[in-house]
């Protein structure tokens, strides 16, 4: 007898298909000087170079001159807008954003400090 898996349609959506269309204030939002100047590092950062926004649950990885990759999100409504917005503010100056097929995405388990791992204790390592 096989055992069969039913996936549901969240299970099956690529992570493009999760991110929302942004709202004009959105866009308003992610063409903030601030945001770009954010953005705009990007374009200096080594290849390799791993940028985990936890408050927002997000992870990118500068994957060569001018191309940023999305490698993780949290599954929760707020991480896919806060991509969208991220990756908006990234195109507005001129970077290339890849998500799919690269993105990773993990259940929301903020934890004590925004999704950094619980201290469970023990000998401390000096």
């Amino acid at each position: 007898m096989k055992n069969e898996m039913k996936l549901t349609e969240r299970e099956t959506k690529t992570v493009a298909e999760r991110i929302p269309e942004l709202t004009a204030k959105q866009k308003s939002l992610a063409a903030l000087r601030e945001n770009a100047d954010w953005a705009n590092w990007f374009w200096t950062a080594p290849v390799g170079y791993l940028h985990d926004d936890r408050g927002r649950g997000v992870t990118w990885l500068v994957a060569g001159e001018g191309r940023v990759r999305c490698i993780r999100v949290w599954d929760s409504a707020y991480s896919y807008e806060s991509l969208a917005i991220m990756a908006a503010s990234m195109r507005l100056v001129d970077l290339e954003v890849e998500v799919d097929p690269f993105a990773v995405v993990v259940p929301y388990d903020p934890g004590p400090s925004n999704g950094a791992p619980a201290d469970v204790g023990g000998q401390e390592v000096v």
